[in-house]
Order: structure tokens, then sequence, then C-alpha cells
């Protein structure tokens, strides 16, 4: 046994690198023998035949909160204030992935879940809670299922063909820019979505063949908004109090 899991090993290592799993596992073979055979694990209550156990959950959860600490010991309060911070971000993370936005994206099987930023932004609070509480509520079982299109107050929510993605990530983003507050960026990057989403809110401006100068809606007047393009990139945004601000 000892070669053939060599020769295996060796597949994935680089030139000249010695296997060591086959040994590894010797050195661990009294613990496995004691804590992980079938009849220990019937034992623990694992069932009949006992399931598998595994502690690389906890273990990646450790990982996760060490770095949200920067390996860093702290006092006790400082922690739970880093840890609490830690959690929302990965609560606020979970939910923009049903807007397909943030780090994470829906699996297909679970597409039905997602909503436009344009019908997001629609929604009173009560059907917001209510599209979140659908989705964290689904199961893995759930993934073949027929998942309802609508909230509990009767919301139809788009389809994922409706989503329209900015060429830019707004989350990697705002890693790089400490002026803007995060929040703001991302109302900056839904209010784009909304924009770009709905058909006719921008357009080139007259007389305009290379693409410096559009005329674009404007969310707070009835008057659009002219935003030019400059040779050196920068984007100007005339009349726009969120540009001013």
């Amino acid at each position: 046994m000892k070669k053939a899991w060599n020769d295996k090993e060796k597949q994935y290592l680089p030139s000249g690198a010695k296997p060591a799993f086959y040994d590894y596992i010797q050195q661990k073979a009294a613990m496995i023998a004691k804590s992980m055979l079938k009849d220990v694990r019937r034992h623990a209550g694992l069932g009949d035949p006992p399931t598998a156990y595994y502690n690389n959950i906890p273990e990646s959860a450790n990982a996760m909160i060490k770095r949200a600490v920067n390996f860093k010991e702290s006092e006790m309060t400082k922690f739970c204030e880093n840890l609490s911070t830690f959690l929302l971000q990965q609560k606020e993370d979970i939910d923009s992935s049903i807007l397909n936005h943030g780090p994470y994206r829906l699996a297909s099987n679970f597409s039905s879940f997602q909503i436009s930023s344009e019908s997001w932004f629609k929604m009173n609070i009560g059907q917001k809670e209510s599209a979140l509480r659908k989705f964290h509520a689904a199961k893995m079982s759930d993934s073949n299922d027929v998942v309802s299109n609508t909230t509990d107050n009767g919301t139809h929510l788009s389809s994922p063909q409706d989503r329209v993605s900015l060429s830019v990530d707004l989350d990697q983003l705002a890693s790089g820019i400490t002026s803007i507050p995060r929040a703001m960026l991302k109302g900056i990057g839904e209010k784009a979505r909304t924009l770009l989403g709905k058909e006719g809110s921008v357009q080139r401006a007259p007389g305009c063949q290379d693409n410096t100068a559009f005329v674009v809606e404007s969310q707070t007047s009835d008057k659009p908004h002219f935003v030019t393009l400059s040779k050196n990139g920068k984007i100007k945004c005339e009349d726009c109090p969120g540009w001013r601000a």
C-alpha cells in the first residue's frame, strides 16, 4: 500500500518532492483507530451505519475569525466589537447576493431568489424582509424545487435575465477608496444599475458622435443631468446634487 499511495501522491507533487501522506497516516493510525472507525462513530450517536465526522466547518469559521481580527490578540470587548462587525458584514454580503452583487453569487438552482435592483428599490421594508426571509429559509434540498417568484406581500420578483451588471465591482473598488463611505458607494452602484436597467434613462447627447457626452435621467428632479467624459477619463455631472456632495 505504501508504494501505491506514494506513486499516487507523486502525480500531484513538484518534481523532486518526497511523498509524505503515507507516513502521516502511519503517525495518526492510533488516533484514527480510537476516534474515527465505524464502531466509534456508531457509539458516538452518529447513526447506524454512522455518518462521517469532520471538523471542517468549525475550522473554517476559526480561520475566518482569525482573518477578521488580523491574527492579533485583543481585549474581550474589542474582540466582540470586531466579531460583531465581521458577522454584520457577512450577513450583508449574503443578502447582497440576491441582488447579484457583492462577493457571492447564487447558484443557478437558486436563481429564482434573485431580485433586480429596480424591483428592490420599489419594495417597502416589509416586502424586502419577506424576500430575505424566504431566501434564508431555503435549504440545499430545496434547490430542485420551484420557488415562488413573489414575496409574502405579492410583489413580483424579476427574473435573472432582467439583471444589469456593472463593468466595475464596487466591493473591490471600495477597498481602494477611503474618501467615500462604503454605504455611499453601494448607493451609487444601485442607482447606476437602476438607470442602466431602465430603457431610455441614459442617452447620447444630441450632436455627440464619440460617446463623450450623455443626457441622464434624474431621480431627484424633472430636469435630466448632462454628463461629460474628458479625454483624461474625468467624468463631470452638471447640476447633480450627489456629484457636488
